[in-house]
């Protein structure tokens, strides 16, 4: 199994980000002023208090990460895509013994393993996937993300 390290993962990240990798596509969105908003009132409806509903509100993200594989078949029971909330962030790993204490695992200081899912879709159902996500995309009316140009 290769690992990557940090300089290879950032190396990669660039390639990406620079359209250097053929049939890859990063793309970024963020929550506009009035979403933001209506999230912040629908934590506060749930009973939280005003400053947690306020804090979910300004600094809440997307966190849908869709990977189609084959999407554009002449078989639609050939497409695959996963569907995942992988944080791809080193610090966040995990092992099997789930040690909670980021001395024992290795981790630094301050971050605890997350146990994130995945889910392999075949099918027809990748077009409802894909039209979810591209709905989502083209309500994006500024980029606001440091990737800019990558924001649909």
């Amino acid at each position: 199994m290769a690992l990557f390290t940090s300089s290879s993962a950032s190396l990669m990240v660039d390639r990406a980000l620079n359209d250097q990798i053929p049939n890859l596509s990063y793309q970024t969105r963020d929550f506009n002023v009035l979403e933001a908003i209506a999230i912040g009132k629908y934590v506060g409806e749930s009973g939280a208090s005003g400053g947690v509903a306020f804090g979910v509100g300004a600094t809440t993200s997307h966190h849908q990460k869709l990977v189609l594989v084959d999407y554009d078949t002449r078989n639609p029971r050939d497409a695959l895509a996963f569907v995942m909330g992988h944080n791809m962030h080193r610090s966040y790993w995990d092992t099997k013994e789930h040690y909670y204490y980021a001395a024992d695992a290795g981790r630094p200081v301050g971050f605890i393993p997350w146990q994130d899912g995945s889910t392999k879709v075949r099918s027809s159902m990748l077009f409802d996937i894909n039209d979810n996500i591209v709905k989502a995309w083209r309500r994006e009316r500024k980029p606001s993300s440091i990737f800019s140009k990558h924001v649909l």
